[in-house]
């Protein structure tokens, strides 16, 4: 049985982020619920990690897979999500978010 997470043609955001030392307290908390409530709450949200990269540099990656384009658009109308928005901004560095959307692909032998 393959996973949910590694449904073919899932979308999936990939976020690449360099967080204000000053800021990365509120930067893990406020990401760590924003990942615990769009899995609980969003029916559509498969997966969503926050994965440390580089603690010395502040350096996080976050990677979000959702069932498809609906879910994408059901999270970002969430309360929670509207939450994160108006917080972002204030944790990262100047230039310091890369976004990516794609599609997920699995080889025929997963």
């Amino acid at each position: 049985m393959t996973p949910l997470s590694l449904t073919v043609g899932a979308t999936v955001i990939w976020v690449q982020l360099r967080v204000r030392p000053a800021e990365e307290a509120r930067f893990r908390a406020a990401a760590a619920t924003l990942a615990e409530r769009s899995l609980a709450e969003e029916v559509g949200c498969l997966q969503y990690d926050v994965v440390s990269l580089d603690e010395a540099s502040c350096r996080y990656s976050i990677y979000e897979v959702y069932a498809d384009e609906a879910a994408l658009a059901a999270h970002r109308a969430a309360p929670h999500y509207a939450e994160w928005e108006a917080m972002a901004p204030s944790f990262f560095e100047e230039g310091g978010a890369s976004i990516r959307i794609g599609v997920r692909m699995v080889p025929p032998s997963v």
